[in-house]
């Protein structure tokens, strides 16, 4: 095997610490390269300390946030480790530590990072956003504790199980309903109260999916997390209330598809009823090209989302809009580089 290519393409896609996991103990009978071993063990190393320190900002932020009345919900990374990959810390890389807050709490939330040393990542006035042009529903939060601020823990502050990243979801996001995500909402008790809680298993799946469908399924991490999600709670799913959500949200393509690419890499247990009932008529001929390009390419490209976006999409000028954002983008990465 060209375990170089595959070290390079494991780095891509955000799972070189899972890789070690699943190799560690395999190395000569694998053949693999004692640099590219090295390399594994240190991504491992390196990010079972970082999450570590990630997990104890999280539990520090969230007792200030519930001296100040206001409830957390544990979103994308933060939530899956402290559930499906509790015991195994160190194979899911986090990039930033996601929580989800009301719209109503941003003011105080951000008087509590504030005083936690955290600053906003971009000098816009995040209250008056709220109501500008483009809706924002996230906003970024660094430590200032060295000189750019500190890439170790990030904030990733949410009012929304989306954060505007792509045009499909700038068309789509008024269908999700957050109150129902806050009334279906479980305490973890992690802060010794109810002030910390976990999403319900069908609304965590909904927004994996979602968040892997913002980012075009390019990384195989997004997918790995839905396997694991569906090995973990299988059987605590309700399937049918899962699928009845999907399709008044307008969820059902992200979680489709989702679900399928996660079968297909990860053999992940999905039954095909399922499938059946969530969509009677199957993939549409976009999103199975969408597919087949994830599943033959080691370094797939997030702007191939758009086929998804397009799949969506049920209006001719909804699909043109799409279009020419899609070009746009393209433009100004093409300058850029």
């Amino acid at each position: 095997m060209n375990w170089r290519g595959i070290l390079s393409a494991a780095e891509y896609s955000r799972v070189l610490p899972l890789l070690y996991s699943s190799v560690e103990d395999r190395q000569k009978e694998l053949g693999i390269p004692r640099d590219v071993f090295d390399k594994l063990k240190k991504a491992y190393e390196l990010n079972s300390a970082r999450n570590t320190i990630v997990l104890e900002e999280l539990s520090i932020l969230a007792r200030s946030f519930k001296e100040v009345g206001i409830p957390v919900t544990l979103l994308k990374g933060t939530g899956l480790l402290h559930t499906i990959f509790q015991d195994s810390i160190a194979i899911r890389r986090m990039d930033d530590i996601d929580i989800l807050i009301k719209e109503e709490d941003i003011r105080k939330a951000a008087r509590v990072l504030a005083s936690s040393g955290y600053k906003l990542s971009e000098p816009f006035d995040l209250y008056n956003a709220l109501g500008g042009p483009v809706r924002h529903k996230s906003v970024m939060y660094f430590k200032d504790d060295a000189g750019k601020g500190s890439a170790l823990a990030p904030v990733h502050l949410h009012w929304h199980i989306v954060n505007l990243s792509s045009p499909f979801l700038a068309l789509n996001w008024s269908k999700i309903n957050m109150s129902e995500i806050w009334s279906s909402n479980a305490s973890l008790g992690m802060d010794g109260g109810g002030n910390v809680l976990i999403m319900s298993p069908e609304h965590m799946l909904l927004a994996l999916a979602e968040h892997g469908m913002s980012n075009g399924f390019a990384r195989l991490s997004s997918i790995y997390d839905i396997h694991s999600y569906v090995t973990r709670y299988r059987h605590s799913l309700d399937w049918h209330r899962l699928a009845g959500i999907a399709r008044s949200w307008e969820l059902v393509v992200p979680l489709h598809v989702g679900l399928y690419l996660s079968r297909s890499m990860f053999n992940t247990y999905v039954s095909e009823d399922f499938f059946g009932v969530l969509r009677p008529r199957g993939l549409s001929s976009l999103e199975k090209h969408f597919i087949r390009y994830v599943e033959k390419n080691d370094f797939p490209k997030e702007d191939h989302a758009i086929l998804l976006h397009l799949a969506v999409s049920r209006k001719l000028k909804d699909k043109m809009a799409l279009l020419i954002k899609g070009m746009r983008s393209s433009l100004l990465k093409g300058r850029d580089k």
